[in-house]
């Protein structure tokens, strides 16, 4: 009887409680309230549309609305991005299954307003949308802080398994919540029917995203092969890979552009009557579009015929994106002779980029979400090619195109102003990670142009080091950056971009980060940019192994180095020298140095020129000494021909790497020449020896002070 008791008292207990269980969430008879009614109603009206999905379009959305869960900083704004979204072309089963998170979100919503209790209860929305990282299979933790850094999204797929179901234990957003806030009672039942909705939502929706994000892998792979194809001049390959998609998605935009691209560097071969590398494509070409006769007698492109009907398809499909088209038609009018309709073409490109920037860039996410692409020098190339034909530099540069046009005109000027403008409207787009490889771009292909914008930039040097607080203490992840301008110009309506360079990177990956503008960095003056927030990853001031920067002013361009990058220069320079490595460099450097005036005799001459002052006893001032205060007549000081300031020279007493290497204290730019001032004064009857490094060779001076007034004996190259 005892135990029947109990038995009993164990029933009505469970019976109590299953009675007093919070109802679960309905997701399937839900009813939005007035915040919820515009986004509810915008993938309603999606989903009944009958219209094909697009697959590109499915998995844009899917990665923006995980994105933007994660970056939203409540409830209204998340709600907003979803009624503002275009959902026309995303598959309906992503539509229905995303839909299923807007009764979760409202009874959240709802309970946030009721219990003050929950007011943080946006932020496990947040928390949820990545509680599964700290157990990724496909990612390490690392990448997935580098990518949502980089404004991406861990894919949706950390929460299935490879079978497609949903592991519930990765939700472990819900068990940090519950540990913070220590919830009781009701609130406590309320957590677990969220985290219950939540977990069926994710069943429905997760299998859904997997199946779109493996068929979007896919095509990425086809895609890529077509990038490198093209890019690698194995241009009929590509144009068979860019057709290839296109049977399958026949408004796929890259698929459509590459085809454009491939089909116009095809038809530039066979316009300039050269023996074309590979074998003509069987493109299928229609009477219409194939090389005939016209009613003039002059044949036309049977190539360019074809990609212009590709180009006018895409523009049709995609008028807010046409920005890249644009460039491609412009190459296009520039091989067939029309050179004026192909720089309005790129006149046009150059307005468009900025005002399309977001709408050409909105696949981003989904470029990062493939982490493997930065694991290795080609996958970064494949991301380089993408941003190139998206943001408009390197070969899609409205403005490189132009500057490139002027310069084989021999228009110099013109030329120069096209590449200061491509800079100007970079910076204004507020994408700035590929300048550097802008910056390289022009050095090496358009130099003579490039040197009229360039500041005597071995004046001028950028500094960082880390922030520190109120009470000295260091911030890793921020830093503190100077620019020191050693010219005699002030510099007016400064922006610069700094160069970090990171453990783990590869020798020429670098994360641009813009600085604070400033209105003025007066001469032989340093000037404080501010701190800058570190935002790569969990990347600290400790891992950053160099940096460089790029200065634009109203009128000038160059790169700014630190001046222990410009020892490391020098000391390299002086060991290739010694082992006859740079050999090929160095005559590369002086053939520049010849081509733009200043033979490597003429620098010996000029050498042999210089002026030196110091010595015990001797009251003889420089043409600076005269404007300084200084007394330190008898410390050594040189008057070097400022035009030396071409070849970004390192002086030093005695041999660089050397126990009594002296290093200059004072190194500027002062009227015609540069001025060198070293803390220490000769003694009388020595001979001391002034090196001086370069890229474009090594010199040495020697100096004897055995009389009153100091001399160059020797001028000699080491």
């Amino acid at each position: 009887m005892k135990k029947i008791s109990l038995l009993a008292v164990v029933a009505l207990l469970a019976l109590l409680t299953a009675c007093n269980k919070v109802a679960p969430i309905d997701l399937e008879n839900y009813k939005p309230i007035k915040e919820f009614k515009p986004a509810t109603e915008a993938i309603v009206q999606a989903e009944n549309s009958n219209a094909p999905y697009d697959l590109e379009k499915t998995v844009c959305v899917m990665n923006a609305l995980e994105a933007a869960q994660m970056q939203s900083d409540d409830f209204h704004s998340y709600l907003e991005y979803m009624a503002r979204q275009d959902y026309e072309g995303v598959a309906p089963e992503v539509l229905r299954a995303k839909a299923k998170l807007l009764p979760i979100m409202q009874h959240m919503f709802l309970l946030q307003k009721q219990h003050k209790d929950m007011d943080e209860m946006w932020m496990l929305m947040r928390s949820i949308s990545t509680g599964a990282s700290t157990a990724a299979q496909e990612m390490t933790w690392t990448e997935i802080v580098q990518t949502i850094a980089m404004g991406g999204m861990p894919p949706l797929t950390l929460f299935v398994q490879d079978d497609g179901q949903v592991d519930a234990a990765r939700l472990s957003g819900f068990e940090a919540y519950e540990k913070q806030k220590n919830l009781k009672g009701e609130l406590e039942d309320e957590i677990a029917k969220i985290k219950e909705a939540y977990i069926a939502y994710l069943a429905e929706y997760a299998p859904v995203y997997h199946k779109y994000m493996k068929e979007w892998d896919a095509v990425c792979i086809e895609k890529d092969k077509a990038y490198i194809d093209v890019y690698s001049g194995r241009t009929a390959d590509g144009l068979r890979d860019a057709e290839g998609i296109l049977q399958k998605y026949p408004n796929n935009r890259e698929a459509l552009l590459l085809k454009g691209m491939a089909l116009v560097m095809i038809g530039m071969e066979k316009g300039a009557g050269q023996q074309a590398q590979f074998e003509t494509p069987a493109l299928n070409l229609t009477p219409d579009t194939a090389s005939t006769p016209q009613a003039s007698g002059r044949p036309t492109n049977g190539y360019f015929e074809n990609a212009t009907a590709t180009l006018d398809h895409y523009e049709s499909l995609y008028p807010d994106r046409t920005a890249p088209a644009l460039i491609i038609r412009a190459r296009m009018e520039m091989a067939r002779g029309n050179v004026s309709q192909g720089l309005a073409y790129l006149d046009q490109a150059s307005m468009e980029y900025p005002r399309q920037a977001e709408k050409l860039t909105d696949l981003m996410d989904s470029y990062q979400n493939r982490s493997y692409l930065n694991k290795t020098p080609e996958g970064l190339y494949l991301l380089s090619l993408y941003r190139s034909t998206m943001e408009g530099y390197g070969l899609f540069s409205p403005n490189l195109q132009k500057a490139n046009y002027y310069y084989m005109q021999g228009d110099i000027e013109r030329s120069s102003t096209e590449i200061y403008n491509h800079f100007f409207r970079r910076g204004n787009q507020g994408v700035y990670d590929c300048l550097l490889s802008d910056m390289e771009f022009c050095e090496n292909n358009l130099k003579p142009c490039f040197s009229k914008l360039l500041i005597e930039h071995s004046y001028m040097d950028v500094n960082i080091s880390p922030t520190r607080t109120w009470y000295f203490t260091k911030k890793d992840n921020e830093i503190n950056v100077e620019l020191e301008n050693r010219t005699d110009y002030d510099l007016e309506n400064v922006r610069v971009f700094l160069c970090l360079h990171y453990t783990d990177m590869y020798t020429n990956q670098y994360d641009v980060v813009k600085t604070a503008s400033v209105s003025k960095v007066p001469k032989h003056d340093t000037t404080d940019l501010g701190d800058v927030e570190l935002n790569f990853g969990d990347k600290t001031f400790d891992d950053i192994t160099r940096y460089r920067a790029i200065v634009m002013t109203d009128d000038k361009i160059c790169w700014v180095d630190s001046k222990e990058y410009k020892l490391q220069t020098a000391t390299q320079t002086l060991a290739d020298s010694k082992t006859g490595k740079g050999q090929k460099k160095l005559e590369q450097k002086l053939n520049e140095l010849q081509a733009s005036g200043l033979s490597q005799a003429k620098v010996m001459e000029l050498l042999g020129g210089v002026k030196v002052y110091g010595g015990p006893g001797n009251k003889e001032k420089s043409w600076w000494d005269n404007f300084t205060s200084s007394s330190d007549t008898e410390k050594l000081r040189v008057e070097v021909p400022r035009i030396l300031t071409m070849l970004e020279p390192v002086f030093c007493i005695n041999e660089l790497n050397g126990a009594g290497a002296v290093h200059p204290e004072e190194n500027i730019i002062t009227g015609t020449n540069i001025y060198l001032k070293f803390d220490f004064v000769p003694e009388k009857g020595s001979i001391h020896q002034l090196y001086m490094y370069s890229e474009y060779g090594n010199a040495r001076i020697t100096i004897n002070f055995a009389t009153g007034s100091p001399k160059v004996t020797k001028v000699e190259k080491v």
